[in-house]
């Protein structure tokens, strides 16, 4: 139902059905680059990342993403979907 994602969704205070998944989930990834406030030359380090859509969605937005995961089956996930979206790894 998430996509395999593992992040919280957000939804803003006045939402009355708060069922629209794909747009809570990029609403919080939104928030989380925001946040982070990093200058487009900026490297980050991602462990954990499931099948990497924050870190695609972080390096489309111009950041270099350096990855970490124990997981067999996420990395070959990960690796396919950056494929998908044409990045370099």
């Amino acid at each position: 139902m998430l996509g395999k994602t593992c992040h919280y969704s957000y939804y803003p205070a006045k939402a009355k059905w708060p069922f629209l998944i794909t747009r809570a989930l990029r609403a919080i990834e939104d928030y989380l680059f925001n946040s982070l406030n990093f200058s487009t030359s900026a490297i980050v380090l991602n462990t954990g990342y499931r099948v990497g859509y924050i870190i695609i969605y972080i390096a489309k937005k111009g950041l270099r993403v350096f990855r970490i995961d124990v997981i067999n089956y996420y990395l070959t996930k990960t690796n396919r979907n950056i494929k998908v979206e044409n990045l370099k790894q």
